[in-house]
């Protein structure tokens, strides 16, 4: 465990378990945490040719709605923090959720502040230079008194931003747009008529710059659909509400494939369904936004939800990238419970490579991540330990190879990378088995404390289960085998 300490904002900065591999290509793997004594939460990250930028915030009070602080961090592709920053203390509330590379090495972010408790929100604008020092700050005033998912595409010189405001009377929330130009000068701005639950998740902007396309969370009466695509026009004009086929719904994420096509995440949701019963999908859409094909991803007893601000990327269209959080409990950030995240990796046709779990001995949830210039991927999120924090989650993240991993001299297997979990665990009536198809036909063999084995199962699908009713209450060990080497093991416990 290596300890270093950041000073000019006070964190300790655990990089655990951290292992690097580098190959012909150069592919990096790490772990790493970062802790302090505050809430803390991830909201963007983009990778330079040198560095990760990591953009994160600090709830300095929890007693208080709001009180959130921006901190940027540099990571080198080995994953050392390099430099860290916290951006305007002094406002009372201050989030940026999406950051973007200039052509000049300087950073463009956009976010939100609000000087007071009781004051009204700017929607703002930061250039911040290689050295994470402030360049030019712009600030829009809104009639919200938060806001929040704001999504960025850049278009020639200018920027189409969306996202959702509070109306400060009853909470409720609306979607707003900006045109903004290069020298950040407003040249369109729309608040949409509608006022409800409505998030925009996500928005492209078609290849001639025409229309944009934002994918809205929230049930509209002219769609029957839990989720919807707005189109607007230059003007921000909205012209055409759609529903989003297979009512595919919940932190959208889109990108074009190709010219005629682009990929679209969410979570299918199912009416009059226990959330449990839902799966997510990846559907590849074409540019009339009809429906060219699909795959559904995950299990019934776990509720699974894809990464909260991105969770699809890509830089080859043999390597797609999908992740998102295992096992996430409704009704808060701090539950006594266990997930995970999980990647999937996906070819052109939508058939999944490979499927990897990272975590399962704390909380933790995805919230960011990028398809990195190696080939692998970066995710990062937060990791909650109920068993010594109270209300606290730190920064999680992981960097793993093209093969999920992160690798280690001599080809360590870290205890936090999974090709199979086992839940619910503690269990009672029966377990379960996750695994991805890359250890298809692996062996699953659980053993009493005594040795005996008690289980034993092929893994032939994605998901088996096991009716564990007639053993007694105790600990057990399994293992997971496949191709003659142990690729997964641990306890369970039977109530």
């Amino acid at each position: 465990m290596k300890l270093s300490i950041v000073k000019n904002i006070r964190l300790l900065i655990f990089i655990s378990s951290l292992s690097l591999f580098a190959t012909a290509n150069a592919q990096f793997t790490f772990e790493c945490t970062i802790s302090n004594q505050e809430d803390q939460c991830v909201t963007s990250i983009i990778e330079t040719d040198e560095y990760y930028l990591l953009v994160t915030y600090v709830d300095r009070n929890r007693n208080s709605v709001y009180e959130q602080t921006p901190n940027l961090f540099k990571i080198d592709k080995q994953g050392n923090i390099v430099l860290s920053t916290m951006l305007k203390p002094e406002y009372h509330a201050f989030v940026l959720y999406e950051i973007i590379s200039n052509e000049d090495g300087s950073f463009t972010g956009f976010g939100f502040h609000r000087p007071f408790e009781d004051s009204l929100a700017y929607f703002t604008i930061i250039e911040i230079s290689d050295k994470l020092s402030i360049l030019n700050e712009f600030n829009y005033q809104t009639c919200f008194d938060m806001l929040d998912y704001i999504n960025v595409e850049k278009y020639d010189d200018n920027y189409i931003i969306v996202g959702s405001g509070r109306n400060p009377q009853n909470y409720l929330t609306r979607i707003f747009a900006y045109r903004i130009n290069s020298s950040y000068d407003t040249l369109y701005s729309k608040i949409y008529p509608e006022e409800g639950t409505k998030f925009p998740f996500d928005i492209i902007t078609s290849e001639n710059g025409n229309f944009s396309k934002i994918f809205v969370i929230g049930y509209h009466q002219q769609t029957n659909t839990s989720g919807q695509l707005f189109l607007l026009d230059p003007l921000l004009e909205r012209v055409e509400i759609k529903g989003i086929p297979e009512r595919i719904a919940f932190y959208n994420d889109a990108k074009y494939i190709d010219n005629g096509h682009y990929l679209l995440t969410g979570k299918k949701h199912i009416p009059n369904s226990h959330p449990q019963d839902e799966q997510l999908a990846i559907i590849l859409m074409d540019t009339t936004d009809a429906m060219q094909d699909i795959q559904l991803l995950g299990a019934s007893d776990t509720l699974d939800y894809p990464g909260f601000y991105t969770n699809l990327d890509f830089i080859g269209i043999d390597n797609i990238y999908y992740s998102g959080t295992k096992n996430i409990i409704l009704g808060g950030y701090f539950v006594s419970s266990t997930s995970w995240f999980f990647l999937n990796k996906l070819d052109s046709n939508l058939e999944v490579q490979w499927q990897k779990f990272y975590g399962g001995d704390a909380y933790y949830m995805l919230w960011a991540m990028i398809a990195t210039q190696d080939g692998g991927c970066l995710m990062a999120g937060t990791r909650y330990d109920y068993l010594t924090q109270t209300n606290e989650r730190d920064i999680y993240i992981v960097k793993v190879n093209s093969d999920g991993l992160v690798t280690g001299i001599g080809d360590e297997h870290p205890l936090t990378t999974h090709d199979a979990i086992v839940y619910p665990n503690p269990g009672s009536s029966y377990l379960k088995i996750q695994s991805g198809p890359q250890i298809n036909g692996a062996l699953f063999e659980m053993f009493d404390m005594t040795g005996k084995a008690v289980a034993r199962e092929i893994l032939n699908g994605r998901l088996v289960e096991i009716n564990t009713g007639p053993l007694p209450t105790g600990t057990y060990t399994y293992r997971i085998s496949w191709q003659n080497r142990l690729v997964g093991s641990g306890k369970w416990v039977k109530k």
